[in-house]
């Protein structure tokens, strides 16, 4: 409820906030799909964690670096199963990115942010 008030209270005003939040939010829910899927033990929710967690490489930017230690983490607990869990995850990895471009931005619009951040700096 508090998420959602934020998001209508703040409007289009605070597009970095907004951004931000949004990457915290998809940081939690792919991690939290990671660890579910350590607990329960099931496949497809590591291949949902891959698929959430793409998507922050392109909601600006801002947390994309937070995927390396997710995955230094996702290595090191599950050291029997690593290959076939680093399998899954880049297959939800790779399916978010192909959604991502498919339907959602253009690849010129995605180097075109990076031109954008070279030009501020």
């Amino acid at each position: 409820m508090g998420i959602f008030i934020g998001f209508e209270s703040w409007n289009i005003n605070n597009l970095i906030i907004q951004q931000y939040i949004g990457n915290t939010i998809l940081v939690n829910i792919g991690v939290s799909l990671m660890l579910a899927s350590m607990i329960v033990r099931k496949q497809f929710l590591i291949i949902l964690s891959g698929f959430v967690l793409s998507f922050v490489l392109f909601n600006g930017n801002s947390h994309s670096i937070i995927i390396f230690p997710i995955l230094a983490f996702f290595a090191v607990s599950d050291t029997k199963n690593r290959k076939s869990n680093f399998l899954y995850f880049f297959m939800g990895f790779t399916a978010g990115i192909v959604v991502y471009f498919t339907f959602l931005d253009t690849f010129d619009n995605f180097i075109y942010q990076f031109k954008f951040l070279k030009r501020i700096s």
